[in-house]
C-alpha cells in the first residue's frame, strides 16, 4: 500500500499541525493494540523543522484504520509545511506481534472551508 500504514496525503492545520492516520493492514480486527508514531520534517532552510511523537487508536466505526489518539499525550514541536516528511510507526499487539514501518509521507494544506457572509 502507498504510504505505508499512514495516508498518502496528510494534512497541515491552519497551526501547522498534522493528525495522521491510515489503514491499520494487517492488524484490522485485532482487540488490542498499541500503537505508537513520530514525524519529523527537515524544513526548506536546513536548519528548521517540525516533530510530532503521539499514540493511536482505531478510528470508531472502521476497526480497519487508526487515528490519532486526541488525549493531549502527543509532543509537538515546530509547525509544519507542505511537502515530504518522514514517519515512523510501530503496532503490537498484547500476544507480542508487531508491525514496524517507515516511510516518506506527503503533507499537504488543508482544503479551504468557505462561508458565505449574509449582510
Amino acid at each position: 500500500m502507498a504510504g505505508g500504514n499512514f495516508d498518502d496525503n496528510l494534512s497541515i492545520d491552519l497551526d501547522g499541525q498534522i493528525n495522521p492516520s491510515g489503514p491499520l493492514g494487517s492488524f484490522a480486527g485485532e482487540a488490542m493494540i498499541h500503537f505508537h508514531f513520530w514525524v519529523v520534517q527537515l524544513l526548506k532552510d536546513g536548519r528548521r523543522g517540525a516533530f510530532m511523537q503521539a499514540q493511536g487508536d482505531k478510528q470508531p466505526g472502521d476497526p480497519s484504520r487508526w487515528m490519532t489518539r486526541q488525549d493531549g499525550t502527543e509532543h509537538r514541536h515546530g509547525k509544519f509545511e507542505p511537502g515530504q516528511a518522514f514517519a515512523t510507526a510501530v503496532a503490537i499487539l498484547d500476544s507480542g506481534d508487531m508491525d514496524w514501518w517507515s516511510v516518506s509521507i506527503r503533507l499537504q494544506s488543508a482544503p479551504m472551508k468557505y462561508t458565505s457572509v449574509q449582510s
